[in-house]
């Protein structure tokens, strides 16, 4: 009697030969091309062109075909079908597709929501090092999406996401120091942190360093640096989030004003002066 196959050893077999598969070299030219025609902004071809390669099983190009379809760029702007792509490269370990699979369950666009399909996507993509899912994974388990709330879980995450240069998980890291959630609260390496990411661009991180330069919390007082940071930030505080912009403005504008009524016109020059070089400085401010 022969021997009995069973379903770990066909599980293995198949594993064993989706490993041996190698991406036909036309296929990467495919990929190469399409992202060139992204680039000019030829949609049609882009999608053309991605589509091909998708068709030979490459995860790039149903990865690209997932952000195409999210953005209803050169095809109709469909989440489902996004959902789809993603789908697809995430289960061929595309670490990019597994973040956004991750969040379309997590928000339940597209798909159905399902906080568990969440946290198992974001989880595989952060395992393999990618900063922004790292950054997600601390959000949730900092106010328990998904999972249970564990402050020293949200630390390990964000500190991964840091490490790997992800201006979200620094302001995130740099609140957890703040507020001594998962660490010991620690003032001087929460501004730097917030520093970091706001010279990455992200805006409340750029508030934080204007309200620590200006009360000298882990940092020395400095109140022109200060008015610089709060000056710099109304030139860019409505990007992304109007509503949330505009509520920032406000409280900025109450800080400047109680700041410029100490200053000399040496005072005020020396921070214009600063506000230009962040401009320079300073690329993509975001939320």
């Amino acid at each position: 009697m022969g021997a009995r196959v069973t379903l770990a050893a066909v599980r293995l077999l198949l594993v064993f030969a989706v490993s041996l598969l190698v991406v036909p070299p036309q296929t990467l030219a495919d990929v190469r091309e399409a992202k060139a025609a992204y680039e000019r902004k030829d949609y049609p071809a882009a999608l053309r062109q991605f589509s091909d390669a998708a068709a030979n099983g490459d995860p790039e190009a149903e990865y690209w075909l997932g952000l195409m379809h999210m953005a209803g760029r050169g095809t109709l702007k469909e989440a489902k079908h996004a959902a789809q792509f993603f789908q697809l490269a995430a289960e061929r370990g595309h670490a990019l597709a597994q973040f956004q699979l991750g969040n379309l369950y997590l928000d339940g666009i597209g798909v159905k929501r399902n906080p568990s399909e969440a946290v198992k996507w974001i989880r595989k993509s952060a395992e393999q090092d990618a900063a922004p899912s790292q950054a997600l994974l601390g959000w949730m388990y900092r106010y328990g999406a998904g999972v249970p709330v564990d402050y020293v879980e949200a630390v390990k995450w964000f500190r991964a996401a840091a490490g790997n240069g992800d201006a979200t998980g620094k302001e995130n890291l740099a609140n957890m120091y703040a507020e001594g959630f998962g660490v010991e609260t620690n003032p001087r390496e929460a501004f730097r942190l917030y520093r970091e990411a706001a010279e990455q661009g992200k805006l409340q991180a750029a508030y934080n360093v204007a309200v620590c330069l200006e009360h000298g919390l882990g940092t020395e007082q400095d109140l022109v640096a200060a008015y610089a940071w709060f000056r710099w930030l109304t030139l860019h505080g409505e990007r992304d989030d109007k509503a949330r912009g505009t509520k920032l403005q406000k409280t900025i504008e109450a800080h400047l004003k109680r700041l410029g009524a100490r200053f000399s016109s040496d005072d005020m020059r020396r921070a214009e002066d600063l506000v230009r070089e962040m401009e320079l400085k300073i690329a993509n401010p975001h939320f």
